[in-house]
Parts: structure tokens; sequence; C-alpha cells
């Protein structure tokens, strides 16, 4: 009997030692990962630090990026917009990055993608905020403190160690400047000018599982519209553009749009436009089923501003 009592400490001993040294590597993993766009974030709340006005603020993922054409926005409303969507994904890490830079009487237009309604976590996501948010990930529960650090590969966790002994090469040329050398004042990307898109790229049909929508991640946007009002900040829902696919006329994925309707109705938030709105031919797709191109973007960026007067929020 004592044998096997020694053995379950000896055993336990070593999981909370695997543990403890899981987590100090995790802590020290992906600065070099997530360099690049975590200077465009940098950049991008610079600018938006720098509005003294109210103003719009874009807040998603590469759909917003890719797909709205701020300047005009911002043009055609005289009031500052700034695109604060991120290419990389984040998650709901996107809304809360963006709303560092939003204060009292400022706007957020939030197009996420699908899904960022679910309770994904993702590895960009993690690597940054372990890398560059520290007080972020200090304010999670001890469950999502967990997911973030067991979030990383075995594959990300090697790649550090070995970078110890044998340090990467800084190209002369970083993904920064690449980066944002495309991108304009107001932070859209301005490369997607040509019409490239053959056969769907990256998330191919979301929306087509049952129960889609995740209420842990509901809480966390439902949290977060809290904060706006609390802060004077308006919040706006949109939808994503998203290339066409007749199954989005399938029952489950009317149930999940439902569900999401549903909850921004609770929230007295408004949703721009409609749901076949966004839902765009593939001649209008740049290099993914989430990316416009040019001619795709200006169509969105004119029903936004529609849809924007309509609201009442955005004057005439």
């Amino acid at each position: 009997m004592r044998a096997y009592f020694r053995f379950y400490c000896v055993f336990m001993l070593g999981v909370v030692i695997l543990f403890v040294l899981w987590t100090f590597i995790s802590l020290q993993v992906g600065v070099s990962n997530v360099e690049g766009f975590a200077k465009i974030i940098e950049w991008k709340k610079n600018y938006a630090d720098g509005l003294k006005h109210s103003k719009f603020i874009l807040s998603s993922g590469s759909n917003g990026l890719y797909g709205v054409d701020t300047s005009w926005l911002e043009k055609s409303l005289n009031v500052p917009f700034v695109n604060f969507a991120i290419s990389q994904p984040l998650g709901l890490y996107n809304l809360y990055i963006a709303g560092l830079s939003a204060v009292s009487g400022d706007i957020i237009v939030a197009p996420l993608e699908y899904e960022m309604y679910t309770n994904n976590i993702y590895l960009h996501e993690i690597i940054y905020v372990i890398a560059y948010d520290r007080d972020y990930l200090r304010t999670q529960s001890i469950f999502q403190k967990l997911r973030f650090i067991m979030g990383l590969s075995l594959t990300e966790v090697l790649q550090k160690c070995m970078s110890v002994f044998f340090p990467p090469k800084i190209a002369e040329i970083t993904e920064t400047e690449k980066v944002t050398s495309t991108l304009n004042r107001n932070g859209d990307e301005t490369s997607n000018i040509e019409q490239k898109l053959e056969t769907p790229q990256g998330p191919s049909k979301p929306l087509t599982t049952p129960n889609f929508v995740s209420s842990s991640a509901l809480r966390r946007l439902s949290d977060f519209i809290d904060e706006c009002r609390a802060s004077g900040v308006t919040f706006i829902a949109a939808y994503p553009s998203l290339l066409y696919d007749e199954v989005y006329d399938s029952g489950v994925v009317r149930k999940n749009i439902s569900d999401i309707q549903a909850f921004y109705k609770s929230k007295n938030v408004p949703i721009l436009g409609t749901f076949e709105e966004s839902l765009y031919p593939i001649e209008d797709m740049y290099d993914t089923v989430y990316h416009l191109n040019s001619d795709g973007r200006a169509k969105r960026t004119e029903r936004m501003l529609r849809d924007l007067r309509e609201t009442g929020i955005a004057g005439d």
C-alpha cells in the first residue's frame, strides 16, 4: 500500500514539475512569431489615439480589413473612421484591443467573423497575449488562463527552445513593413484589387454545424458590450462578408443566424444590413471566403454607408 502511495506522490510531483516547466517556457514563447502584426496593432492604435474627436472604429478579423473602405466612409460621413481589423485570427480579443482606443462618444462597428461566436481560442491569440499583453491574461478566469497556457503546441515550445541556441536571422525587410506598405492612413488593406479567387480557401463553410454559437462566447461578447456602454461607447453589430454557398439557405444555418440575431436583440444592439446582403458571389471575392476584392469592397462599403445612416447614428 505504501509503495502505491509513494508511486502516486512521485507521479503527481512529476506532473506538477512538467506543468511548471511548460508554463515557464510558454510564457517565453512567441515574440518573434507575432512581432509583425504586433507592430501593426501598435500602428493602428497610435493613429486611433491621435484622433481627438468622436470617431468610428471598425473591429473584426480580416473580412473587415479587406472588405470595407473606411477612408471612403470617413469622407462620406465627415467623421474619423479607423479600420482596426486585424488579418490574423485573434478571436474576440480583436474587440478588446480596439476597445482600448475607444473613448466616450466613439462608435464601434463589429462585423465579426462567425468563428468568433464559437468558444475557439486561436494560436495567434495565445501567442500575442502571452508575448505582449500579460495584463489581459491576468484578468482572465483560471479556466481561461489554463486554456492560454496549455493552448501552445509542442512544436511552438520546441522552436522557442531551439531559438535559444540557434537564433533566427532577421530579414532585411520586416513583415510589418511589407504589410503596412499596403495599408492606407485609415488602416484599410489596399492590395486586394484583383479577382483571384477560383476555389474557396480558409474556413470553407462556417455556420453549417448545429449549435454553432457558443454561450460562453456570447457571455464574453455581452460583457464587452456592457463595458462599452459604461464608457459611453456605442456598439453596432454587422454581418461579415462571406462567399455565397447554397448551404447558407439551410435550416441549420438559419437557426445559427437566428441565435446571433436574438442575442443582439436582447442586448438592444442594432445589426447593420441583412444576412442575405452579406453573401457575395465568387466574382466579388479576393483570396478567401471572407475577403472581398475591390469591386466587392465598393459594394459592401456603399451598403454599410446606407445602413449606418439608417440607424440614425451616422447622420445624413
